[in-house]
Order: C-alpha cells, then sequence, then structure tokens
C-alpha cells in the first residue's frame, strides 16, 4: 500500500493489531523433521521433484516455479525471481535479492535424497 493510500482507519486497524498482539506479527512455524518430509514426498502423486526441490533450498513455491536451467551453476543455484499467481509474470524475490543455495547431494545412498522413481 502506498502512503498516499493509508487513511486513519487503516492506521487505527493496525495499532489495534499490534495492541491485541503485544506488538508480536509473526507466528512460529515448526518446520516439518525429515521423517515427516520423506512421507510427504512420497505420498504427493506428481509433485514430489517440486517438494523436494522445496524442502532443500527453502525456496518459496513461486520461486521454485520460475528456475530456469541457467541458474545451475556447479552445485549451487542462484534465486533470483519468482512467479506470481495472481499476475502470471516473473517478479523479483521478496526480498528483491537474489541468493545462492547450495544443493544437498542427493542419490543412492544420501540421507534425505530424494525419492526413487518407483521400478
Amino acid at each position: 500500500m502506498k502512503f498516499a493510500d493509508v487513511t486513519p482507519l487503516h492506521l487505527s486497524r493496525e495499532w489495534s493489531r499490534l495492541l491485541k498482539s503485544g506488538g508480536h506479527t509473526r507466528r512460529h512455524k515448526t518446520p516439518f523433521i525429515p521423517l515427516e518430509q520423506n512421507l510427504l514426498i512420497k505420498s504427493a502423486a506428481g509433485l514430489p521433484m517440486f517438494l523436494e526441490m522445496s524442502a532443500s533450498t527453502g525456496a518459496r513455491s513461486g520461486e521454485v516455479l520460475a528456475l530456469r536451467w541457467s541458474d545451475l551453476q556447479g552445485k549451487k543455484l542462484t534465486i533470483e525471481r519468482s512467479l506470481t499467481q495472481t499476475k502470471q509474470v516473473l517478479e523479483c524475490t521478496k526480498t528483491d535479492k537474489p541468493r545462492l543455495v547450495a544443493l544437498p547431494r542427493v542419490g543412492p545412498g544420501s540421507a534425505g535424497g530424494p525419492s526413487q522413481p518407483a521400478g
């Protein structure tokens, strides 16, 4: 919201929210443990690669969907854009800063690696 669009009603609502929450604006989120991640990935029909990439990089869903092969440099991945659902366009990441993510070791025998194809 632009500053010019802020009305006394907006300020009043925000002030009330802050007073009720004691100034806390974020809820504490508990991440999945590796066992839960693997169970979720194995249970998701059609989505395992997407979920594996999200879990291993910590990227948001729009950031994973906007990845390109050119973002991969050796064993490092640069996350610098995000795909938005409402506008269906590529935009900068939430923080407006690209970040470099080291990819985990994957393959047979790696802990927490991707699930193997059924065969």
